[in-house]
């Protein structure tokens, strides 16, 4: 009897200590997000509600964002030289009135993507943005729609700038969206490698090895007074 008790008594003392709590392992310390150097491909670690927008076919919320206005940035830009000028041509020719010419005002290539089919809206890379303001008051946008279809990045959509260097672009400088009148319009230029295409964009794997090699970066053009009909 006493053999048995003694035998139970292990027993018990085995299956506590099989249940004790773990030691709990060593505070780890926060790595800060890293960012995207000009000329090299992006390695950053994203927030996980924006990995997830990077693998996917775009930006999940933007039909249903009023106006579809661009969503934040998936790849963080960084100061990198580079500055935006603004010119109104006065008369809308095919869509066109407006050209943005980008500088390179850095010591180090800049390699850019020219404004597409989607820019707009933010379902590609670059983001381009219109802001304005209306007797010194911010104007709101008009809401709008457009279909889900969109172009493919193509190749020769893709350049870089040497130190110095400019180009000027005026196909899909998007047409400001607001009420009729008076206006003081900055646009902004936001190159995101980490931002994908939308439904099917097709690109081909040596097209988006150039737009992940691309260098996060924005800029705001000078401001242009203009009037909407």
């Amino acid at each position: 009897m006493v053999a048995a008790l003694l035998f139970v008594a292990l027993a018990a003392c085995a299956k506590s200590s099989s249940h004790a709590p773990a030691e709990s392992p060593p505070p780890t310390t926060a790595v800060p997000i890293g960012v995207v150097a000009p000329s090299a491909g992006p390695e950053v670690s994203s927030p996980p509600e924006t990995a997830a927008n990077a693998d996917d076919d775009g930006p999940a919320s933007a039909d249903a964002e009023p106006g579809l206005r661009p969503p934040p940035p998936v790849t963080p830009p960084r100061p990198c030289g580079l500055t935006a000028v603004l010119q109104d041509g006065g008369a809308q020719t095919n869509g066109q009135r407006f050209a943005l010419t980008l500088k390179n005002t850095g010591s180090k290539p800049l390699r850019l993507v020219v404004p597409g089919d989607g820019s707009d809206v933010g379902w590609r890379t670059p983001v381009v943005t219109w802001t304005a303001t209306m007797n010194g008051a911010p104007a709101t946008p008009l809401e709008g729609g457009r279909c889900g279809m969109m172009n493919r990045i193509e190749a020769n959509e893709i350049f870089t700038l040497a130190p110095g260097a400019s180009r000027t672009v005026k196909d899909w400088v998007p047409l400001p969206s607001f009420a009729p009148g008076t206006y003081d319009l900055t646009l902004t230029y936001r190159n995101d490698p980490g931002l994908q295409a939308r439904k099917g964009g097709g690109e081909s794997d040596a097209v988006k090895r150039l737009i992940a090699e691309s260098a996060a970066c924005e800029a705001t053009t000078n401001t242009v007074r203009v009037t909407l009909p």
